[in-house]
């Protein structure tokens, strides 16, 4: 390359590449800055795969560029091809939500809504103890299975079955009081292979338990719903029947799903955090804590098994 061509600064192509990184560390200082709402919601959703695609889009034509204007290597395209590499190599990194609720832990105290013992599939505040931390809404989300000799189904069960999961027909009661903002129970129970294809929220439950604190109890059983909107409700009072209605995009089997956050809107609300009270892990009686879950390499279940305290 002669001199003048040095000169000449970075290609085109180079350019556009350094207006996606910017705008890529610009999302993530805005993100970081825990800004709350549907902006901040929108940016996290849409953002970080936007930037992704576009780095990949424009480092494939800068490879191609470079092949075509020999010489490849050239030191006006190294800062380029790094700059999109870089984002091409964070944009889909799996990172927890970024909450503006982050730092305030919900000062009400919940109780297990569920009898027996139960194993939590995902629960926690890291990624691989729970991939639901990456959802604006859910990133504060328990799933609770029932498990007997390792197992969620029943013996001699059918997988895709609903109701040949332990914990389909469960009764569900009230983790703590509250008022009934939403009670919908008119989806059907839908198979594990079905729900994964499924969009809808399916049945659910969502309480005001403070102000601006709704917490969500979700794929809950058909018909099953013991309460109507606007009731009030006592802590422990019965709620409904765990099911298998509705989408389940980490958690396709039968399941307890419940989450809290700001609004009473599915997928428009941050995730505030919450600990359960009263509690047992295992042998070991817990007085307030996060449960943690997890699957194995074969997935097999790692989560804590919980139940209430006596």
């Amino acid at each position: 390359m002669s001199a003048s061509e040095e000169r000449r600064g970075p290609e085109p192509w180079a350019w556009a590449g350094f207006v996606v990184a910017g705008a890529y560390l610009g999302l993530l200082i805005y993100l970081g800055s825990r800004p709350g709402g549907r902006g901040a919601i929108r940016a996290w959703t849409l953002g970080p795969p936007l930037c992704g695609f576009s780095a990949f889009a424009i480092g494939v034509f800068g490879l191609g560029w470079s092949v075509w204007r020999r010489p490849f290597l050239q030191r006006r395209r190294l800062p380029a091809l790094l700059a999109v590499g870089t984002v091409c190599a964070l944009a889909p990194f799996p990172m927890p939500y970024p909450s503006s609720h982050a730092k305030r832990t919900s000062a009400v105290e919940l109780e297990l809504p569920v009898e027996g013992e139960w194993v939590v599939r995902f629960g926690g505040a890291r990624f691989f103890d729970n991939p639901l931390v990456m959802l604006a809404d859910r990133c504060t989300a328990l799933h609770l299975v029932q498990v007997a000799e390792g197992q969620s189904l029943r013996a001699g069960g059918e997988p895709d079955v609903a109701a040949d999961y332990l914990c389909f027909g469960a009764e569900l009661f009230a983790p703590a009081a509250g008022q009934v903002v939403v009670a919908i129970d008119t989806e059907p129970d839908l198979a594990p292979s079905e729900r994964r294809r499924s969009s809808f929220p399916g049945n659910h439950v969502v309480l005001e338990i403070a102000p601006g604190e709704f917490l969500f109890l979700t794929g809950l059983q058909q018909g099953s719903l013991a309460v109507r909107a606007g009731e009030g409700v006592e802590v422990g009072a019965l709620l409904a029947r765990v099911g298998s209605s509705g989408a389940a995009q980490f958690t396709a089997e039968p399941h307890l799903a419940m989450h809290l956050q700001d609004t009473p809107e599915p997928h428009w609300g941050e995730g505030i955090p919450w600990r359960l009270h009263r509690y047992r892990v295992g042998d070991r009686e817990q007085r307030r804590g996060l449960p943690r879950g997890g699957l194995g390499p074969d997935g097999a279940l790692q989560g804590e098994r919980i139940s209430r305290a006596p």
